[in-house]
């Protein structure tokens, strides 16, 4: 997992020089699907535990991307964020974000996050503590 999910000198986030993914570590449905989507981007974004960036006291109730220019994505504009990143992605990327469209790849996105304890047998109500309503607002 360290060769895909990088850490990086959380003294310095800024600047970064590609596409960096904040996830909830204490969720392993999470950590599978974020090294997943490494892979995708093919390695061209980098990843941390969200706890390492944004403090011990944020746990975001989605998937984040923040951009070497400042920017933070959230949920399924995050992923097609980190999927833009590899050409082969990118017209993929566009279509999700394209008015009309971009509703799909929000709904599916959230429709995954409720049931992510669910999912895969990765992760259990206990094995994902972010899983509540409090913490997953949007839900």
């Amino acid at each position: 997992m360290a060769d895909i999910l990088r850490t990086i000198d959380t003294a310095q986030p800024y600047p970064l020089r590609r596409p960096l993914v904040l996830y909830d570590a204490s969720c392993p449905f999470c950590r599978k699907n974020v090294r997943r989507l490494v892979r995708m981007a093919d390695a061209r974004v980098d990843a941390a535990p969200a706890r390492e960036i944004l403090g011990d006291g944020a746990t975001p109730g989605e998937i984040k991307l923040l951009m070497p220019d400042g920017r933070m994505l959230g949920g399924a504009d995050a992923v097609l964020g980190a999927l833009a990143e590899r050409p082969i992605w990118r017209p993929a990327a566009v279509v999700g974000r394209l008015p009309g469209i971009r509703r799909l790849p929000q709904a599916a996105y959230r429709w995954v996050s409720r049931r992510r304890h669910q999912l895969g047998q990765v992760c259990t109500g206990e094995s994902c503590p972010a899983s509540d309503a409090q913490t997953h607002p949007e839900q």
